[in-house]
């Protein structure tokens, strides 16, 4: 399922200890932009916990608790829910929390990746009336972490667990103050695989001389992008995203998801995966891609 909304949360806790030092500046830098945007703090409550296991049979724990100030999905009645699981790509979106990965242990004391998921009340408390609005609720958080994380859940194998509604203590969440987003619109298709002898994509260079850079690169050095604005000054018209893509990288292994104010890249045969948020206002319907595997760039043309 590629349709969901997520709510961003800050994760604080960011060791410079284990930091290259010429990435230190870099991390303040965002550190105050993240200061500065409007947040709010929630206390989830306990809901259910769900005993899941990636695809190499390690186990994981999802606490599945609620909050009001957890924005509410679309009120789905039975009929409505009969065609959304009828569909390969059902178009639902589910307003969701998911909070920092940690560990826990398990009723043998074994350390486990645990993560909480707030997710709006009053939706909660139906789904733990009707198995199938849980089932299908479940499957849906199961994609939003495992595309957060870049984890690989079997989505059939997993288990309610009947006397435990949490593993652990359910942590605080810290987030931004802002309207849900709508649901991403996956763009994999439309990417066009193109040789370095065309003039289809330009070098960094070439771009940077006529247009304003808005973002560099990302704090992990080994994923490097540029957003670029034109026109240099006022109003933006358009916005050119450059990717830096592994080699060996085909159109068919890379996945696109926008939507109006973030582009989430994934190529699952490397586990690369971008995921940022712009200031702009994305035309997503009028986005085109360019693979370049010589120059190894994934390029986004986005009218604004």
């Amino acid at each position: 399922m590629s349709n969901k909304t997520f709510l961003d949360i800050d994760d604080t806790i960011l060791t410079k200890n284990l930091t290259l030092p010429e990435t230190i500046a870099q991390e303040d830098n965002l550190l105050k932009q993240l200061d500065s945007k409007p947040f709010f703090i929630i206390q989830p409550t306990p809901g259910i916990c769900v005993k899941a296991k990636t695809d190499g049979g390690e186990k994981i724990f999802l606490n599945i608790c609620m909050s009001d100030k957890i924005p509410a999905p679309e009120d789905l009645s039975d009929t409505k829910l009969d065609e959304l699981l009828s569909d390969e790509d059902p178009e639902f979106v589910l307003p969701m929390s998911i909070g920092s990965e940690r560990l826990e242990s398990d009723k043998g004391g074994s350390p486990c990746i645990t993560y909480d998921i707030a997710i709006n009340t009053t939706y909660c408390e139906k789904c733990q009336k009707k198995k199938t609005f849980m089932f299908f609720t479940i499957a849906i958080i199961m994609d939003g972490v495992a595309n957060k994380f870049n984890k690989n859940l079997n989505r059939l194998d997993f288990v309610i667990l009947k006397n435990r509604k949490v593993m652990g203590k359910l942590q605080p969440h810290r987030i931004e103050d802002r309207g849900p987003r709508t649901h991403l619109q996956a763009r994999k298709p439309l990417i066009e695989e193109i040789k370095s002898s065309t003039n289809e994509i330009c070098t960094k260079e070439n771009i940077i001389d006529e247009t304003e850079s808005i973002s560099s690169e990302s704090i992990n050095s080994k994923l490097n992008y540029v957003l670029l604005k034109q026109p240099l000054k006022g109003a933006a018209t358009n916005l050119i995203g450059l990717f830096d893509m592994p080699k060996g990288i085909i159109g068919k292994d890379v996945e696109v998801l926008l939507d109006e104010d973030r582009i989430v890249i994934t190529a699952d045969k490397t586990g690369l995966t971008y995921d940022l948020s712009h200031p702009y206002t994305i035309n997503v319907a009028s986005v085109k891609c360019f693979l370049d595997k010589d120059l190894r760039v994934l390029r986004l043309d986005m009218p604004v």
